[in-house]
């Protein structure tokens, strides 16, 4: 199940008995960006283990979240743009080069990037489609928090 899977590999801090926080970290913050990104832990140590055999894709991947995040999310949204709505509020980072994707959201200007996959086909798996359900839970419940807020 993937909320498990969140908890055993996720730092996360208790908000009361069902609901969990997950805290996320600037990746791509500051004055040059039109769009802040931060990425959860989870998602960061799923990037840091991909790169360990997937160096140049996670670098490609990581240098075009850049560029679009200086540009402004926004004008990279689309059916058949890198950054694809997949409902509910979710969104999935990718590019052509490569098969791993990440899932976040808007959190007004900011970019909320809870989870990371790998894509194995054209179309999303049924674990894929749980991972987008789980980080639409996480948007809903407002299930995060920056990790410099005061608890």
């Amino acid at each position: 199940m993937v909320g498990a899977r969140f908890d055993r590999e996720t730092r996360l801090t208790e908000l009361h008995s069902n609901v969990k926080i997950h805290l996320v970290d600037a990746l791509f913050v500051g004055n040059e960006y039109r769009t802040d990104v931060w990425i959860s832990e989870h998602a960061r140590e799923a990037l840091k283990k991909a790169k360990k055999r997937h160096r140049r894709e996670i670098d490609i991947l990581l240098g075009k979240v850049s560029h679009w995040a200086k540009a402004g999310f926004t004008e990279f949204v689309g059916k058949k743009a890198p950054i694809k709505p997949e409902g509910q509020g979710v969104l999935r980072l990718g590019d052509t080069s490569s098969l791993f994707r990440g899932l976040g959201f808007f959190d007004g200007d900011n970019f909320i990037w809870i989870d990371f996959i790998f894509k194995r086909g054209r179309r999303l798996s049924d674990a894929d489609r749980d991972a987008v359900s789980e980080v639409a839970r996480v948007k809903k419940l407002r299930a995060w928090k920056f990790n410099d807020e005061p608890e």
